[in-house]
């Protein structure tokens, strides 16, 4: 209260506070959207009457090209990476890089590549004489999401085609003879003329990769953000007697909640 004043002039002060608070964020975890690989078939064998056949192995060179098509059974904002087992078989070294690529599936028979969602590559200096398992990463070349129950394609292929192109040859397992298999309905698939015809699926099921991706969940985390408020008021009087002015300042401030 201002008493005996001829005027009274406040002015309110933000002041600005670093805060911490708990929140709901989204963020993006990598899963795994297929994973094919060496004991994977186990539980499928034992519960199904699997019959494990055997190990094979696929040329990717020239025109020759290998894919594997597989259900989508979980939804994915995009793809990340892809890990396979290889070898240069044919050669020491092989003549060019191994490009991977990531297909939609059509929507209709039959069914093959259509749109090119994900591609990586993998060096000829990177192959090995022996079968080993090696990992790519994938750039977003469609940033359209993966979804459940569409039909997707993994294809390798050589760089480029023409004479002299060995890029590598591609490792599988096959099971087959399934009762009641409860996979994904995955088929091994290859191609003689880049991709333009593809070999008709068999009652078999092959596989040779693990492909990553990553879809967006929520997590309670510690977020330090920046609150303004007004925590003070400075304030000048003008105390008026006879002739001359007499002035009071200062500042006015409330505990910090």
């Amino acid at each position: 209260m201002a008493v005996g004043c001829d005027s009274l002039l406040c002015t309110a002060n933000q002041i600005r506070r670093p805060f911490t608070t708990e929140r709901l964020i989204w963020i993006e975890r990598e899963e795994t959207v297929r994973s094919f690989e060496h004991g994977d078939w186990d539980p499928f064998i034992e519960c199904c009457d699997c019959e494990y056949e055997d190990f094979g192995d696929q040329r990717v060179k020239d025109k020759d090209w290998v894919a594997e098509e597989f259900w989508g059974q979980e939804e994915f904002t995009r793809l990340t990476r892809i890990a396979f087992c290889s070898y240069s078989k044919e050669k020491d070294v092989p003549e060019v890089d191994l490009i991977v690529e990531v297909y939609e599936g059509a929507s209709s028979e039959p069914y093959y590549p259509e749109t090119l969602i994900a591609q990586g590559n993998l060096s000829l200096l990177e192959q090995t004489t022996s079968p080993a398992w090696h990992e790519v990463s994938l750039s977003t070349v469609d940033p359209r999401p993966i979804r459940s129950a569409r039909r997707y394609w993994v294809v390798w292929r050589p760089l480029h085609s023409g004479g002299g192109t060995y890029a590598c040859d591609i490792v599988y397992e096959r099971i087959k003879d399934c009762d009641d298999y409860v996979g994904n309905q995955m088929q091994y698939r290859k191609s003689g003329n880049e991709g333009d015809k593809w070999s008709d699926p068999k009652d078999k099921e092959e596989a040779f990769f693990r492909l990553y991706g990553v879809t967006p969940v929520q997590r309670l985390a510690e977020v330090t953000d920046t609150l303004t408020d007004t925590l003070g008021v400075s304030f000048r009087l003008t105390l008026r007697e006879g002739e001359e002015s007499e002035y009071r300042g200062g500042y006015a401030t409330r505990q910090n909640p």
